[in-house]
């Protein structure tokens, strides 16, 4: 009885005995499940993987001194304090803690030794801090609606193996998007590129907030000659493709993809209702989208951001850098 209860409770906690040569004993191995599943929502297969062992993956972030400071604001309702440096600070740092996977951040050269000690700080033995000399310094003629968008080329240096060659595969966010869970499984998607596709349909267009990439010199080069040849368009406006910054450049060139369910990257709320066309959510709590959504992609110092999500807002606030939240985040409380 005790010897049966003993193989049940082993079976339970997925051991396995391995039988060894005739003079070692028996050895007991434990042997942690660490399968996981992510679905591609075009072709609805889904792929099941080990992410451990689909290669070297991580996390990456693109971040530049001027790229830091360009949070664009939208009314009146929107703290005025926090930058990118803070969001990325706190994308990071929340990263920490769901995952073991190491985080890349590739900065200018302009970004300060202050900034990325911080960045650093968070968890030391897994963020890594890696200089880069983004492509887009080069054309100083390239003209976008806002300035930040000129700085989200720099993205392109996630495909760059000069800088990133180590890895074979990184999961890219941008850096207003806040995790709720381990989104580990996203590595399992295979190909050079996927992306959260809208209505499920190859034929839409994607949002760049959160990517799976493969790092090569064909989608880089390729990447950077479509840059060049739209800055030597000499057309202004909503007439040049860059003018928007890289994301219709990535639609343009990643002809072929696979397609991430919306709960990878929630976006584009509005009303009191939590109401998103861009991830499907159409509901009056966010307790509800503590279970049914991965990331969230929005600002985190917009009011109806905090009024509309106080649990996953208070949850995001706690990762602000300690100053931030001796200042701005006490400004946001008291707004609340």
């Amino acid at each position: 009885m005790v010897a049966s209860a003993t193989r049940a409770g082993e079976a339970r906690e997925s051991h396995i005995i391995r039988q060894q040569r005739p003079q070692e004993k028996m050895v007991k191995i434990l042997v942690l499940n660490r399968t996981r599943v992510v679905k591609d929502v075009c072709t609805g297969k889904r792929h099941r993987c080990d992410p451990q062992l689909v290669g070297n993956v991580g996390y990456a972030f693109f971040i530049s001194n001027s790229s830091g400071y360009a949070v664009p604001r939208r009314g009146r309702d929107e703290d005025d304090r926090l930058t990118y440096f803070d969001y990325l600070y706190t994308i990071v740092s929340r990263l920490s803690e769901v995952t073991r996977f190491p985080i890349i951040i590739l900065v200018s050269k302009d970004v300060s030794t202050e900034h990325r000690n911080s960045w650093r700080s968070i968890s030391p033995s897994q963020v890594e801090i890696r200089e880069v000399i983004p492509m887009y310094e080069a054309y100083s003629g390239a003209e976008t609606d806002r300035p930040y968008h000129l700085f989200s080329f720099g993205k392109f240096e996630l495909f760059n193996p000069r800088w990133i060659g180590d890895f074979t595969k990184l999961i890219s966010m941008d850096l207003d998007t806040f995790v709720l869970k381990n989104v580990d499984e996203a590595f399992c998607i295979p190909g050079e590129f996927a992306a959260v596709r809208r209505r499920h349909d190859i034929s839409s267009g994607f949002n760049a907030g959160f990517l799976v990439i493969r790092p090569s010199k064909t989608s880089y080069n390729g990447l950077v000659d479509l840059f060049k040849r739209n800055c030597d368009l000499h057309k202004r406006g909503i007439a040049n493709p860059n003018h928007f910054g890289e994301q219709p450049l990535l639609v343009k060139f990643f002809t072929v993809m696979a397609c991430l369910d919306v709960v990878y990257n929630c976006g584009g709320f509005s009303g009191a209702n939590l109401e998103s066309l861009k991830c499907d959510l159409r509901v009056s709590d966010d307790a509800e989208i503590w279970k049914t959504r991965s990331v969230v992609h929005a600002k985190l110092s917009q009011r109806k951001i905090f009024t509309t999500m106080p649990s996953i807002s208070a949850e995001w606030r706690k990762h602000l850098p300690v100053t931030v939240l001796q200042t701005e985040g006490e400004r946001v409380h008291e707004r609340i």
